[in-house]
Protein backbone atom coordinates (compact mmCIF):
# COMPACT_ATOMS: atom_id res chain seq x y z
CA UNK A 1 0.00 0.00 0.00
CA UNK A 2 1.44 3.35 -0.94
CA UNK A 3 1.23 6.61 0.95
CA UNK A 4 -1.63 8.95 0.08
CA UNK A 5 -0.58 12.52 -0.57
CA UNK A 6 -2.78 15.21 0.95
CA UNK A 7 -3.71 16.97 -2.26
CA UNK A 8 -7.08 18.47 -3.13
CA UNK A 9 -9.20 16.55 -5.65
CA UNK A 10 -10.59 18.32 -8.67
CA UNK A 11 -14.08 19.81 -8.49
CA UNK A 12 -15.35 17.14 -10.86
CA UNK A 13 -14.43 14.27 -8.55
CA UNK A 14 -17.21 12.69 -6.53
CA UNK A 15 -15.47 10.62 -3.88
CA UNK A 16 -16.95 8.11 -1.50
CA UNK A 17 -20.36 8.02 -3.20
CA UNK A 18 -22.65 5.09 -2.47
CA UNK A 19 -21.74 2.94 -5.45
CA UNK A 20 -23.41 -0.37 -6.20
CA UNK A 21 -22.21 -3.74 -7.46
CA UNK A 22 -21.76 -3.54 -11.23
CA UNK A 23 -21.13 0.23 -11.30
CA UNK A 24 -18.34 1.45 -13.54
CA UNK A 25 -16.05 3.72 -11.54
CA UNK A 26 -12.49 5.03 -11.36
CA UNK A 27 -10.15 3.83 -8.62
CA UNK A 28 -6.98 5.45 -7.34
CA UNK A 29 -3.98 3.11 -7.58
CA UNK A 30 -1.28 4.24 -5.12
CA UNK A 31 1.40 2.19 -6.87
CA UNK A 32 0.85 3.46 -10.42
CA UNK A 33 -0.28 6.80 -8.93
CA UNK A 34 -3.30 7.34 -11.12
CA UNK A 35 -7.06 6.88 -11.48
CA UNK A 36 -7.97 3.71 -13.42
CA UNK A 37 -11.31 2.56 -14.93
CA UNK A 38 -12.75 -0.20 -12.75
CA UNK A 39 -15.92 -2.07 -11.89
CA UNK A 40 -17.34 -2.94 -8.50
CA UNK A 41 -17.64 -6.70 -7.92
CA UNK A 42 -18.65 -6.74 -4.25
CA UNK A 43 -19.68 -4.25 -1.64
CA UNK A 44 -19.44 -4.29 2.15
CA UNK A 45 -19.73 -1.55 4.77
CA UNK A 46 -16.77 0.77 4.39
CA UNK A 47 -15.21 -0.90 1.36
CA UNK A 48 -15.59 -2.11 -2.23
CA UNK A 49 -14.09 -5.11 -3.99
CA UNK A 50 -13.06 -3.87 -7.43
CA UNK A 51 -11.67 -5.13 -10.73
CA UNK A 52 -9.30 -2.92 -12.77
CA UNK A 53 -10.69 -2.88 -16.32
CA UNK A 54 -8.33 -4.59 -18.75
CA UNK A 55 -6.13 -6.13 -16.02
CA UNK A 56 -5.81 -9.70 -14.80
CA UNK A 57 -8.15 -10.75 -11.99
CA UNK A 58 -5.14 -11.28 -9.70
CA UNK A 59 -5.13 -7.49 -9.23
CA UNK A 60 -8.73 -7.48 -7.92
CA UNK A 61 -8.69 -5.97 -4.46
CA UNK A 62 -10.64 -4.36 -1.66
CA UNK A 63 -10.47 -0.54 -1.53
CA UNK A 64 -11.81 2.08 0.84
CA UNK A 65 -14.45 4.57 -0.41
CA UNK A 66 -12.10 7.57 -0.71
CA UNK A 67 -10.22 5.70 -3.48
CA UNK A 68 -13.36 5.39 -5.63
CA UNK A 69 -14.96 8.12 -7.78
CA UNK A 70 -17.53 8.29 -10.56
CA UNK A 71 -16.36 7.21 -14.01
CA UNK A 72 -15.41 10.17 -16.18
CA UNK A 73 -15.28 12.62 -13.28
CA UNK A 74 -11.64 13.55 -13.77
CA UNK A 75 -8.31 12.83 -15.42
CA UNK A 76 -6.07 9.84 -14.89
CA UNK A 77 -3.26 11.97 -13.45
CA UNK A 78 -5.45 13.87 -11.00
CA UNK A 79 -3.92 14.03 -7.51
CA UNK A 80 -4.55 11.38 -4.90
CA UNK A 81 -7.62 11.60 -2.67
CA UNK A 82 -7.41 13.14 0.78
CA UNK A 83 -7.18 10.63 3.61
CA UNK A 84 -7.82 12.19 7.02
CA UNK A 85 -6.35 9.40 9.10
CA UNK A 86 -3.32 10.80 10.82
CA UNK A 87 -2.19 8.87 13.87
CA UNK A 88 -2.67 11.20 16.86
CA UNK A 89 -0.01 9.30 18.85
CA UNK A 90 2.67 9.78 16.23
CA UNK A 91 5.10 12.68 16.13
CA UNK A 92 5.32 12.20 12.38
CA UNK A 93 3.12 13.62 9.65
CA UNK A 94 3.65 10.43 7.66
CA UNK A 95 0.42 9.25 6.07
CA UNK A 96 -1.10 6.24 7.77
CA UNK A 97 -2.76 3.19 6.34
CA UNK A 98 -6.52 3.06 5.96
CA UNK A 99 -8.53 0.25 7.46
CA UNK A 100 -7.73 -3.23 6.21
CA UNK A 101 -8.99 -4.56 2.95
CA UNK A 102 -9.79 -7.76 4.84
CA UNK A 103 -12.82 -7.60 7.09
CA UNK A 104 -12.95 -11.28 8.00
CA UNK A 105 -9.76 -12.90 9.29
CA UNK A 106 -11.17 -16.27 8.28
CA UNK A 107 -10.60 -15.26 4.67
CA UNK A 108 -6.85 -15.36 5.27
CA UNK A 109 -5.05 -18.62 4.55
CA UNK A 110 -1.59 -18.72 6.11
CA UNK A 111 -0.32 -22.05 7.41
CA UNK A 112 1.40 -22.02 10.78
CA UNK A 113 5.14 -22.43 10.15
CA UNK A 114 7.24 -25.17 11.72
CA UNK A 115 9.97 -23.38 13.65
CA UNK A 116 11.47 -26.28 15.59
CA UNK A 117 11.73 -29.62 13.77
CA UNK A 118 9.17 -32.10 15.05
CA UNK A 119 7.68 -29.79 17.70
CA UNK A 120 4.95 -27.15 17.73
CA UNK A 121 6.91 -24.73 19.91
CA UNK A 122 8.52 -21.36 19.43
CA UNK A 123 11.66 -19.78 20.86
CA UNK A 124 11.54 -16.39 22.56
CA UNK A 125 14.26 -13.99 23.52
CA UNK A 126 15.55 -15.06 26.92
CA UNK A 127 14.71 -18.74 26.36
CA UNK A 128 17.49 -21.23 27.15
CA UNK A 129 19.03 -23.87 24.94
CA UNK A 130 21.89 -26.32 25.42
CA UNK A 131 25.09 -26.25 23.41
CA UNK A 132 28.10 -28.55 23.45
CA UNK A 133 31.27 -26.48 23.65
CA UNK A 134 33.59 -28.02 21.03
CA UNK A 135 36.68 -27.09 23.05
CA UNK A 136 35.64 -28.57 26.40
CA UNK A 137 33.02 -31.07 25.15
CA UNK A 138 30.91 -29.73 27.98
CA UNK A 139 27.19 -29.07 27.65
CA UNK A 140 26.45 -25.43 28.51
CA UNK A 141 23.21 -23.54 28.79
CA UNK A 142 22.84 -20.39 26.69
CA UNK A 143 20.04 -17.83 26.44
CA UNK A 144 18.64 -16.46 23.18
CA UNK A 145 19.30 -12.75 22.64
CA UNK A 146 17.85 -12.36 19.12
CA UNK A 147 16.25 -14.29 16.26
CA UNK A 148 16.90 -14.31 12.55
CA UNK A 149 14.75 -16.90 10.79
CA UNK A 150 15.12 -17.98 7.19
CA UNK A 151 12.89 -20.09 4.94
CA UNK A 152 13.56 -23.42 6.69
CA UNK A 153 14.23 -24.39 10.33
CA UNK A 154 17.76 -25.62 9.61
CA UNK A 155 18.69 -22.10 8.46
CA UNK A 156 17.23 -20.24 11.44
CA UNK A 157 19.79 -18.27 13.44
CA UNK A 158 19.59 -18.03 17.23
CA UNK A 159 21.83 -15.36 18.72
CA UNK A 160 23.44 -15.87 22.14
CA UNK A 161 26.36 -14.41 24.07
CA UNK A 162 29.07 -17.04 24.54
CA UNK A 163 32.80 -17.09 23.72
CA UNK A 164 32.38 -14.37 21.07
CA UNK A 165 30.08 -16.58 19.00
CA UNK A 166 27.40 -14.61 17.18
CA UNK A 167 24.67 -17.11 16.41
CA UNK A 168 23.83 -20.81 16.42
CA UNK A 169 21.93 -23.00 13.98
CA UNK A 170 19.39 -25.56 15.09
CA UNK A 171 21.94 -28.31 14.42
CA UNK A 172 24.12 -26.76 17.16
CA UNK A 173 21.38 -26.76 19.77
CA UNK A 174 19.43 -28.95 22.14
CA UNK A 175 16.24 -27.94 23.90
CA UNK A 176 16.50 -27.57 27.67
CA UNK A 177 14.34 -30.39 29.07
CA UNK A 178 13.74 -28.43 32.29
CA UNK A 179 12.25 -25.39 30.48
CA UNK A 180 8.63 -24.94 29.42
CA UNK A 181 8.78 -23.44 25.92
CA UNK A 182 5.84 -21.53 24.43
CA UNK A 183 3.65 -23.56 22.12
CA UNK A 184 2.29 -22.62 18.72
CA UNK A 185 -1.33 -23.49 17.89
CA UNK A 186 -1.89 -25.75 14.91
CA UNK A 187 -3.86 -22.96 13.27
CA UNK A 188 -3.45 -19.24 13.80
CA UNK A 189 -5.74 -17.67 16.38
CA UNK A 190 -7.44 -14.35 15.71
CA UNK A 191 -6.12 -11.18 17.31
CA UNK A 192 -8.98 -9.23 18.90
CA UNK A 193 -9.20 -5.53 19.77
CA UNK A 194 -5.55 -4.87 18.92
CA UNK A 195 -4.24 -7.16 21.64
CA UNK A 196 -1.66 -9.69 20.56
CA UNK A 197 -0.19 -13.01 21.60
CA UNK A 198 1.98 -15.67 20.02
CA UNK A 199 0.04 -17.55 17.33
CA UNK A 200 -2.25 -14.63 16.50
CA UNK A 201 -3.13 -13.66 12.95
CA UNK A 202 -2.65 -9.92 12.57
CA UNK A 203 -1.81 -7.48 9.84
CA UNK A 204 1.14 -5.17 9.47
CA UNK A 205 3.20 -3.53 6.77
CA UNK A 206 5.12 -5.69 4.35
CA UNK A 207 8.60 -4.19 4.45
CA UNK A 208 8.23 -2.59 1.07
CA UNK A 209 7.44 -3.51 -2.48
CA UNK A 210 10.83 -3.94 -4.14
CA UNK A 211 9.56 -2.91 -7.56
CA UNK A 212 7.76 0.24 -6.52
CA UNK A 213 9.64 0.79 -3.26
CA UNK A 214 6.45 1.23 -1.26
CA UNK A 215 4.87 -0.43 1.74
CA UNK A 216 1.84 -2.69 1.65
CA UNK A 217 -0.43 -3.90 4.44
CA UNK A 218 -0.45 -7.70 4.63
CA UNK A 219 -1.60 -10.41 7.07
CA UNK A 220 1.01 -12.21 9.16
CA UNK A 221 1.27 -14.55 12.14
CA UNK A 222 3.01 -13.62 15.40
CA UNK A 223 5.51 -16.42 16.08
CA UNK A 224 7.51 -14.86 18.93
CA UNK A 225 7.39 -11.83 21.19
CA UNK A 226 9.61 -9.70 23.40
CA UNK A 227 7.74 -7.00 25.28
CA UNK A 228 6.34 -4.54 22.70
CA UNK A 229 8.28 -6.20 19.88
CA UNK A 230 6.74 -9.03 17.87
CA UNK A 231 8.38 -11.46 15.45
CA UNK A 232 5.97 -12.03 12.55
CA UNK A 233 5.74 -14.56 9.73
CA UNK A 234 4.61 -13.68 6.20
CA UNK A 235 3.55 -16.31 3.69
CA UNK A 236 1.44 -14.69 1.02
CA UNK A 237 0.20 -16.42 -2.13
CA UNK A 238 1.45 -13.58 -4.29
CA UNK A 239 4.85 -14.69 -5.55
CA UNK A 240 6.56 -13.37 -2.45
CA UNK A 241 8.75 -15.80 -0.51
CA UNK A 242 7.94 -16.53 3.12
CA UNK A 243 9.98 -14.57 5.60
CA UNK A 244 10.12 -13.30 9.19
CA UNK A 245 10.57 -9.77 10.52
CA UNK A 246 10.39 -7.88 13.79
CA UNK A 247 7.53 -5.40 14.20
CA UNK A 248 6.96 -2.84 16.91
CA UNK A 249 3.53 -2.83 18.56
CA UNK A 250 2.58 0.44 16.84
CA UNK A 251 2.89 -1.30 13.46
CA UNK A 252 0.49 -4.17 14.26
CA UNK A 253 -3.27 -4.30 14.31
CA UNK A 254 -6.07 -6.84 14.40
CA UNK A 255 -7.55 -7.63 11.02
CA UNK A 256 -10.47 -5.29 10.44
CA UNK A 257 -9.23 -2.83 13.06
CA UNK A 258 -9.38 0.90 12.46
CA UNK A 259 -5.97 1.36 14.11
CA UNK A 260 -3.62 3.39 11.94
CA UNK A 261 -0.28 2.01 10.78
CA UNK A 262 2.28 4.44 9.42
CA UNK A 263 3.43 3.76 5.88
CA UNK A 264 6.72 5.51 5.35
CA UNK A 265 7.66 6.39 1.77
CA UNK A 266 11.17 5.86 0.43
CA UNK A 267 12.27 9.39 1.25
CA UNK A 268 10.14 9.77 4.32
CA UNK A 269 7.73 12.48 5.26
CA UNK A 270 9.30 15.32 7.18
CA UNK A 271 7.34 17.03 9.91
CA UNK A 272 7.28 20.74 10.59
CA UNK A 273 10.03 20.34 13.23
CA UNK A 274 12.32 18.13 11.15
CA UNK A 275 14.80 20.79 9.98
CA UNK A 276 15.00 22.46 13.39
CA UNK A 277 15.54 19.15 15.18
CA UNK A 278 18.23 18.09 12.73
CA UNK A 279 20.02 21.42 13.11
CA UNK A 280 19.87 21.29 16.92
CA UNK A 281 21.21 17.75 17.09
CA UNK A 282 24.07 18.59 14.73
CA UNK A 283 25.61 20.58 17.58
CA UNK A 284 26.10 17.40 19.64
CA UNK A 285 29.65 16.21 19.27
CA UNK A 286 32.05 13.92 21.06
CA UNK A 287 31.79 10.15 21.24
CA UNK A 288 28.92 9.74 18.83
CA UNK A 289 27.18 6.36 18.99
CA UNK A 290 27.10 5.85 15.24
CA UNK A 291 25.50 2.44 15.62
CA UNK A 292 22.74 3.70 17.93
CA UNK A 293 23.95 1.48 20.75
CA UNK A 294 21.15 0.08 22.93
CA UNK A 295 18.29 1.36 20.73
CA UNK A 296 17.53 -2.29 19.92
CA UNK A 297 16.23 -2.64 23.47
CA UNK A 298 13.49 -0.14 22.56
CA UNK A 299 12.68 -1.36 19.03
CA UNK A 300 13.95 -4.53 17.37
CA UNK A 301 12.82 -3.51 13.86
CA UNK A 302 15.22 -0.67 13.09
CA UNK A 303 17.95 -0.84 10.43
CA UNK A 304 21.02 1.15 9.58
CA UNK A 305 23.01 0.89 6.35
CA UNK A 306 24.79 -2.23 7.63
CA UNK A 307 21.58 -4.10 8.41
CA UNK A 308 19.48 -4.58 11.55
CA UNK A 309 20.59 -2.84 14.72
CA UNK A 310 22.49 -5.13 17.08
CA UNK A 311 21.91 -6.28 20.63
CA UNK A 312 25.64 -6.01 21.19
CA UNK A 313 27.76 -3.04 22.23
CA UNK A 314 31.34 -2.68 23.42
CA UNK A 315 29.96 -0.12 25.86
CA UNK A 316 28.63 -2.99 27.98
CA UNK A 317 32.11 -3.60 29.34
CA UNK A 318 34.14 -0.54 28.28
CA UNK A 319 33.16 2.27 30.59
CA UNK A 320 34.72 5.02 28.46
CA UNK A 321 32.53 4.04 25.54
CA UNK A 322 29.45 4.02 27.76
CA UNK A 323 30.32 7.48 29.10
CA UNK A 324 30.61 8.71 25.51
CA UNK A 325 27.27 7.21 24.53
CA UNK A 326 25.51 8.64 27.60
CA UNK A 327 26.99 12.08 26.97
CA UNK A 328 25.99 12.01 23.33
CA UNK A 329 22.46 10.78 24.03
CA UNK A 330 21.95 13.40 26.72
CA UNK A 331 22.96 16.15 24.32
CA UNK A 332 20.70 14.71 21.61
CA UNK A 333 17.81 14.35 24.05
CA UNK A 334 17.98 18.00 25.07
CA UNK A 335 18.40 19.11 21.48
CA UNK A 336 15.39 17.25 20.07
CA UNK A 337 12.97 17.58 22.98
CA UNK A 338 11.52 20.98 21.84
CA UNK A 339 10.68 19.50 18.43
CA UNK A 340 8.09 16.71 18.75
CA UNK A 341 6.78 16.91 15.17
CA UNK A 342 9.93 15.68 13.46
CA UNK A 343 8.59 13.16 11.02
CA UNK A 344 11.34 11.39 9.11
CA UNK A 345 13.31 11.41 5.88
CA UNK A 346 13.40 7.68 5.22
CA UNK A 347 13.14 4.28 6.82
CA UNK A 348 16.58 3.71 8.35
CA UNK A 349 17.30 4.79 11.88
CA UNK A 350 19.52 7.66 10.72
CA UNK A 351 16.45 9.08 8.96
CA UNK A 352 13.87 8.16 11.59
CA UNK A 353 13.94 11.25 13.76
CA UNK A 354 10.50 10.23 15.03
CA UNK A 355 11.96 6.99 16.46
CA UNK A 356 15.05 8.82 17.72
CA UNK A 357 12.79 11.29 19.49
CA UNK A 358 10.95 8.55 21.40
CA UNK A 359 14.15 6.66 22.21
CA UNK A 360 15.96 9.77 23.45
CA UNK A 361 13.06 10.69 25.75
CA UNK A 362 13.78 7.53 27.74
CA UNK A 363 17.28 6.49 26.64
CA UNK A 364 18.45 5.89 30.22
CA UNK A 365 15.61 3.43 30.76
CA UNK A 366 16.53 1.48 27.63
CA UNK A 367 20.23 1.42 28.47
CA UNK A 368 19.47 0.11 31.95
CA UNK A 369 17.14 -2.47 30.38
CA UNK A 370 20.02 -3.58 28.14
CA UNK A 371 22.28 -4.06 31.17
CA UNK A 372 19.51 -5.76 33.14
CA UNK A 373 19.06 -8.22 30.30
CA UNK A 374 22.76 -8.87 29.81
CA UNK A 375 23.55 -9.37 33.51
CA UNK A 376 20.45 -11.47 34.13
CA UNK A 377 21.48 -13.80 31.30
CA UNK A 378 25.01 -14.03 32.66
CA UNK A 379 23.97 -14.78 36.25
CA UNK A 380 21.15 -17.17 35.36
CA UNK A 381 23.38 -19.02 32.95
CA UNK A 382 25.91 -19.45 35.75
CA UNK A 383 23.27 -20.69 38.20
CA UNK A 384 21.98 -23.22 35.67
CA UNK A 385 25.51 -24.46 34.99
CA UNK A 386 26.05 -25.02 38.72
CA UNK A 387 22.72 -26.82 39.01
CA UNK A 388 23.65 -29.03 36.07
CA UNK A 389 26.85 -30.08 37.84
CA UNK A 390 29.31 -28.42 35.46
CA UNK A 391 31.52 -27.06 38.29
CA UNK A 392 32.88 -30.42 39.43
CA UNK A 393 35.97 -29.00 41.14
CA UNK A 394 33.79 -26.79 43.33
CA UNK A 395 31.36 -29.65 44.06
CA UNK A 396 34.28 -31.77 45.21
CA UNK A 397 35.56 -29.04 47.52
CA UNK A 398 34.31 -28.48 51.06
CA UNK A 399 34.55 -24.72 50.41
CA UNK A 400 32.83 -25.08 47.03
CA UNK A 401 29.95 -22.68 47.71
CA UNK A 402 32.31 -19.84 48.48
CA UNK A 403 34.34 -20.70 45.39
CA UNK A 404 31.40 -20.48 43.00
CA UNK A 405 30.34 -17.13 44.50
CA UNK A 406 33.84 -15.78 43.83
CA UNK A 407 33.77 -17.12 40.27
CA UNK A 408 30.43 -15.41 39.55
CA UNK A 409 31.48 -12.06 41.01
CA UNK A 410 34.72 -12.27 39.02
CA UNK A 411 32.78 -12.87 35.80
CA UNK A 412 30.56 -9.85 36.51
CA UNK A 413 33.41 -7.47 37.37
CA UNK A 414 33.70 -6.22 33.80
CA UNK A 415 30.11 -4.95 34.04
CA UNK A 416 30.04 -3.49 37.55
CA UNK A 417 31.30 0.02 36.79
CA UNK A 418 29.36 0.34 33.55
CA UNK A 419 26.18 -0.94 35.16
CA UNK A 420 26.55 1.55 38.01
CA UNK A 421 26.90 4.32 35.42
CA UNK A 422 23.60 3.14 33.95
CA UNK A 423 22.03 3.50 37.43
CA UNK A 424 22.11 -0.21 38.08
CA UNK A 425 23.60 -2.43 40.74
CA UNK A 426 24.26 -6.12 40.30
CA UNK A 427 22.05 -8.19 42.58
CA UNK A 428 23.88 -11.49 42.82
CA UNK A 429 21.53 -14.50 43.03
CA UNK A 430 23.49 -16.09 45.86
CA UNK A 431 20.46 -17.87 47.35
CA UNK A 432 19.65 -19.39 43.98
CA UNK A 433 23.33 -20.25 43.58
CA UNK A 434 23.45 -22.05 46.93
CA UNK A 435 20.24 -23.91 46.11
CA UNK A 436 21.70 -24.97 42.75
CA UNK A 437 24.86 -26.18 44.49
CA UNK A 438 22.85 -28.14 47.06
CA UNK A 439 20.83 -29.72 44.26
CA UNK A 440 23.91 -30.75 42.26
CA UNK A 441 26.04 -32.01 45.16
CA UNK A 442 24.27 -35.32 45.98
CA UNK A 443 24.01 -36.12 42.26
CA UNK A 444 27.73 -35.46 41.89
CA UNK A 445 28.63 -37.68 44.85
CA UNK A 446 26.32 -40.48 43.75
CA UNK A 447 26.74 -40.46 39.96
CA UNK A 448 29.77 -38.48 38.88
CA UNK A 449 32.67 -39.95 40.87
CA UNK A 450 35.16 -42.25 39.16
CA UNK A 451 35.91 -45.78 40.31
CA UNK A 452 38.97 -45.98 42.54
CA UNK A 453 41.13 -48.55 40.72
CA UNK A 454 44.39 -47.52 42.33
CA UNK A 455 47.32 -46.18 40.31
CA UNK A 456 45.67 -46.74 36.92
CA UNK A 457 44.91 -43.98 34.45
CA UNK A 458 43.62 -44.51 30.90
CA UNK A 459 44.13 -48.25 31.35
CA UNK A 460 47.81 -47.81 32.17
CA UNK A 461 49.22 -48.91 35.53
CA UNK A 462 51.73 -46.46 37.03
CA UNK A 463 54.20 -49.00 38.37
CA UNK A 464 57.41 -46.98 38.01
CA UNK A 465 59.10 -45.61 41.11
CA UNK A 466 61.22 -42.48 41.58
CA UNK A 467 61.04 -41.24 45.16
CA UNK A 468 62.58 -37.83 44.38
CA UNK A 469 60.23 -37.04 41.50
CA UNK A 470 57.20 -38.36 43.38
CA UNK A 471 58.02 -36.23 46.44
CA UNK A 472 58.42 -33.11 44.27
CA UNK A 473 54.95 -33.68 42.77
CA UNK A 474 53.38 -34.43 46.17
CA UNK A 475 54.93 -31.27 47.67
CA UNK A 476 53.59 -29.24 44.75
CA UNK A 477 50.06 -30.55 45.40
CA UNK A 478 50.26 -29.94 49.18
CA UNK A 479 51.36 -26.38 48.58
CA UNK A 480 48.18 -25.76 46.55
CA UNK A 481 45.91 -27.76 48.88
CA UNK A 482 47.21 -27.50 52.48
CA UNK A 483 46.51 -30.45 54.75
CA UNK A 484 46.38 -32.98 51.93
CA UNK A 485 48.03 -36.36 52.39
CA UNK A 486 49.29 -38.67 49.65
CA UNK A 487 47.87 -42.18 49.98
CA UNK A 488 49.92 -43.68 47.13
CA UNK A 489 51.94 -42.58 44.12
CA UNK A 490 53.79 -44.03 41.14
CA UNK A 491 55.48 -43.10 37.86
CA UNK A 492 54.40 -43.93 34.31
CA UNK A 493 57.56 -46.02 34.05
CA UNK A 494 61.15 -45.85 35.29
CA UNK A 495 62.45 -43.79 32.37
CA UNK A 496 62.59 -40.07 31.65
CA UNK A 497 61.35 -38.72 28.34
CA UNK A 498 64.32 -36.69 27.06
CA UNK A 499 63.66 -33.99 24.47
CA UNK A 500 66.67 -32.98 22.36
CA UNK A 501 67.37 -30.05 20.07
CA UNK A 502 68.29 -30.27 16.38
CA UNK A 503 71.95 -30.95 17.30
CA UNK A 504 71.02 -33.91 19.44
CA UNK A 505 71.81 -32.09 22.69
CA UNK A 506 69.25 -32.60 25.52
CA UNK A 507 66.89 -29.67 26.03
CA UNK A 508 64.82 -30.98 28.93
CA UNK A 509 63.32 -34.17 30.35
CA UNK A 510 59.92 -35.09 31.77
CA UNK A 511 58.41 -37.79 33.93
CA UNK A 512 54.71 -38.35 34.64
CA UNK A 513 53.45 -39.18 38.14
CA UNK A 514 50.03 -40.37 39.32
CA UNK A 515 49.10 -39.87 42.98
CA UNK A 516 46.00 -40.31 45.14
CA UNK A 517 45.28 -37.82 47.93
CA UNK A 518 42.77 -37.05 50.62
CA UNK A 519 42.49 -33.90 52.67
CA UNK A 520 40.24 -31.43 54.51
CA UNK A 521 39.54 -29.36 51.38
CA UNK A 522 38.04 -32.30 49.48
CA UNK A 523 34.85 -34.27 49.96
CA UNK A 524 36.34 -37.28 48.12
CA UNK A 525 39.64 -38.92 47.44
CA UNK A 526 41.45 -37.23 44.57
CA UNK A 527 43.53 -38.74 41.78
CA UNK A 528 46.04 -36.19 40.47
CA UNK A 529 48.23 -36.51 37.39
CA UNK A 530 51.48 -34.54 37.19
CA UNK A 531 54.17 -33.97 34.60
CA UNK A 532 57.49 -32.87 36.06
CA UNK A 533 59.83 -31.05 33.69
CA UNK A 534 63.55 -30.44 34.40
CA UNK A 535 65.79 -28.31 32.21
CA UNK A 536 69.16 -29.61 30.97
CA UNK A 537 71.97 -27.72 32.77
CA UNK A 538 74.93 -29.35 31.01
CA UNK A 539 77.45 -31.98 32.06
CA UNK A 540 74.67 -34.55 32.30
CA UNK A 541 72.81 -32.57 34.99
CA UNK A 542 69.14 -31.44 35.10
CA UNK A 543 67.39 -28.95 37.35
CA UNK A 544 64.87 -26.07 37.64
CA UNK A 545 61.82 -28.30 38.01
CA UNK A 546 58.43 -27.08 36.79
CA UNK A 547 55.00 -28.63 36.37
CA UNK A 548 53.47 -28.13 32.89
CA UNK A 549 50.77 -30.49 34.14
CA UNK A 550 50.37 -29.44 37.73
CA UNK A 551 47.84 -31.95 39.01
CA UNK A 552 44.83 -32.45 36.72
CA UNK A 553 42.36 -34.14 39.03
CA UNK A 554 39.76 -36.91 39.03
CA UNK A 555 37.41 -37.39 41.97
CA UNK A 556 37.08 -40.95 43.24
CA UNK A 557 34.37 -42.97 44.92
Amino acid sequence: MACIVNSQPSDKQTLGSDFQVGNLVEVWDPIEKGWFPSSILKKEPGRYYIHFTGYDAKWDTWVTPERVRQAGSGKKNDPAPIVNNQNPESNSNTTTAPASGIADANEVNIDMPTLVPGKNITIKIGDPFLYTDPATKQLVKLFVTNLEYQDSPDKHKYYATYNNNGFYFWSDMLLDPSFNYSTLPEKATISINDTYKIGDLIETHWTWNERFDQYEIKPAIIVSADGDNYYVYFNEKNNKSEHFEWRYVSDLRSIGSAKKIELIPQYGSQGSDYANALSAMANCSGNKSAGWDFLWYYRHDMYDYNGPLSTESNAFSQIDLLKGALSYYECMSQAISPFPNTGNSGRRISNRLDVQYNFLKNYKTYIKKAFDTRINILTQNFVSDVRNGFYTTQLARSDGKDMIKLILTDQCKTYEQSYALASGKIEYPFKDLEAAYDFALPIFLKEKLETNDGLVNNDHAYKGKDARVEQLCIAHFKQKYPGSQALMSGCYDNEYLVVKNSLGVPDYRTKTVLAIFQGPLFRTKVEALFTLREEYLGNGKYGNPSFPRGGSMVYLK
